[in-house]
């Protein structure tokens, strides 16, 4: 069940490379991370916004997408990736007017071979060293989340992290870039699956995993995104790609929570 659920949840993100095919800055949107409705009872914290990050609406419009499919499936109880699928790209066609499909498969075709089953090592040849061990921390500090009153914790941490990379003169404005886009992720899908551990709220009412089963599904998810993500930036995606790709990965995910 963990293969599964990495896989469909983390192909997602499998795009987030502000460098190569699109110019223009990340989608503006003054914030909307105020508009989530999850909560978390960690250190006061109910959104996953950090300001200090000029990417951080890569994470909001990923969790907008999440929380569109979540609605349609606690609505219809539909959970079948046909169903999820048809309904990223319904989110995606209203906002942006195009079609992802096309996209979609390429990535996840480059997300098989470049994380293989179980694997959870960055992929070689994408990243130099320094950006590479900045990824490595964000994995890191995803698989150290205790729960959901954890997050607090967790959020700090990553906020931390992209603190650091963007006064270290070491990186490159492309590596910066690079890290503070995953991170973004990892902040906001983090966020997004334990706030449905905290609540209470699942797709499966036969689930037998009980509460710390589906913190680690939550982080398998989390995991999922972020990796997906390190593929895309590594394979030169551009920002809405990325959005885009995570978006879908991660609501496939969904189905098992």
């Amino acid at each position: 069940m963990k293969t599964i659920i990495r896989y469909w949840a983390a192909a997602a993100i499998v795009a987030l490379s502000a460098c190569n095919k699109e110019k223009a800055a990340v989608p503006s949107l003054q914030h909307e991370a105020v508009t989530n409705t999850i909560s978390l009872k960690a250190a006061g914290k109910d959104v996953f916004v950090n300001v200090g990050n000029q990417f951080d609406s890569v994470g909001v419009v990923h969790n907008q997408a999440l929380n569109a499919v979540w609605a349609y499936e606690q609505k219809t109880k539909d959970t079948t990736a046909a169903g999820i699928r048809a309904q990223v790209s319904i989110f995606f066609r209203v906002r942006y007017g195009e079609d992802i499909s096309g996209h979609i498969s390429q990535a996840e075709t480059r997300f098989k071979k470049d994380f293989p089953a179980n694997a959870d090592s960055i992929p070689k040849g994408y990243f130099a060293p320094l950006a590479g061990s900045y990824l490595r921390s964000i994995l890191e500090a995803i698989r150290g989340i205790k729960g959901p009153d954890d997050y607090g914790r967790f959020h700090s941490a990553v906020v931390a992290i992209e603190a650091k990379a963007i006064s270290d003169k070491s990186l490159s404005r492309t590596e910066q870039q690079q890290v503070l886009i995953v991170a973004s992720v990892a902040r906001y899908s983090a966020g997004f699956w334990m706030g449905k551990v905290a609540n209470g709220s699942t797709n499966n009412p036969a689930d037998t995993m009980g509460f710390f089963g589906r913190i680690r599904q939550a982080i398998n998810c989390a995991l999922a995104d972020a990796e997906g993500a390190i593929d895309g930036i590594g394979g030169g995606d551009s920002i809405r790609e990325a959005i885009e790709d995570a978006s879908l990965e991660s609501s496939l995910c969904s189905a098992f929570m």
